[in-house]
């Protein structure tokens, strides 16, 4: 499977949607990759436990997700980046048209476009979305379009038609970061949200 995760306004949980979804992909029979295009390089530290130092940097991550920091966006397919994985995600921070290449390269079979209630972060989800249905000319097939709204229950009218999914905001969140393990593995009371981030991958 292959996924994108995409979101310019920063903020709204779009890295943290990114490694959750790799880590219920995961598994001890075969590799998943990690693609981060997010100049802070946070998904690459999360899983590799390094501080990513130079462009197209790839390092072997934990619980077989291997991460290539990829901040310019470059193409990959030269390099033969994708063979031995079973599935890829993608951690995009810019506007999703500044990352066409990246994304045409992918082939995605999910987009995942992560929201807050900020004005801006609906914004860009609607413009990806409009612009995810032009490409699917190009891909030959529909790409599934999931909006993820990160800790809050969003209404917008353009975005009705496409299916949604409601993470509830956890502050612990954020030692999922600093202590580089998913939320569903810092308590028990947070076992539930495995099968939340689960639907965003079926």
């Amino acid at each position: 499977m292959r996924i994108v995760v995409a979101q310019h306004k920063g903020g709204v949980g779009k890295t943290t949607l990114a490694v959750h979804v790799a880590g219920v992909l995961k598994s001890e029979y075969y590799k998943s990759y990690l693609i981060d295009c997010d100049s802070q390089g946070d998904a690459f530290r999360f899983f590799s436990g390094a501080v990513p130092q130079s462009s197209l940097e790839h390092k072997r991550g934990m619980d077989n997700v291997d991460v290539l920091w990829n901040p310019e966006r470059l193409k990959m397919s030269n390099k033969n980046a994708f063979s031995g994985y079973e599935h890829i995600v993608v951690d995009i921070d810019t506007r999703i048209e500044n990352a066409l290449s990246v994304i045409l390269e992918i082939n995605p079979d999910i987009v995942l476009l992560p929201v807050s209630n900020q004005f801006l972060s609906l914004s860009h989800a609607e413009d990806s979305v409009a612009l995810i249905q032009k490409c699917e000319g190009i891909f030959g097939y529909k790409v599934k379009k999931l909006i993820v709204g990160m800790g809050t229950h969003f209404t917008t009218e353009k975005l009705q038609g496409y299916e949604r999914l409601n993470i509830d905001y956890i502050s612990d969140f954020d030692r999922c970061h600093s202590e580089r393990k998913y939320i569903w593995d810092l308590d028990d009371e947070y076992e539930y949200l495995y099968g939340v981030f689960k639907l965003g991958v079926r």
